[in-house]
């Protein structure tokens, strides 16, 4: 499957190249919201529940995905990780959704089970 989406890469980085101040944990889920938004759109126009995909993605990175183990796996990683402090009641409501199904992975609970409806796995596309 191919999706035409083109994106800025977000990443772990937690620093302003130019400034040298930490960026915050809103503004790395800011980043994430709009890669995610751009796939559930390509998702979604292909027949596929995109929302659903996505969150079924985040919670399978928090549950499968390590730190170096190769680097598709540690591009999926980076991608479909989110900091790990709790989101504002100010934040978007996608940061809300997005968080709980990365902390369901992260609770070693059932990702299959919650999000069933997606039936695929983007983590198994990309890493075979």
């Amino acid at each position: 499957m191919n999706w035409a989406v083109a994106f800025d890469l977000p990443n772990h980085t937690l620093r302003n190249p130019h400034t040298k101040r930490i960026i915050p944990p809103l503004i790395l889920r800011r980043q994430r919201r709009e890669l995610y938004r751009r796939l559930e759109t390509a998702m979604d126009s292909a027949g596929v529940d995109g929302r659903t995909c996505i969150k079924k993605a985040l919670c399978e990175a928090a549950q499968r995905l390590r730190v170096g183990a190769n680097l598709w796996e540690e591009i999926m990683r980076v991608l479909f990780t989110l900091p790990l402090q709790e989101v504002d009641v100010y934040e978007p409501i996608e940061h809300h959704f997005y968080d709980a199904a990365h902390r369901l992975g992260l609770s070693n609970r059932s990702c299959l089970k919650q999000y069933g409806t997606c039936k695929f796995s983007l983590i198994d596309m990309v890493l075979g």
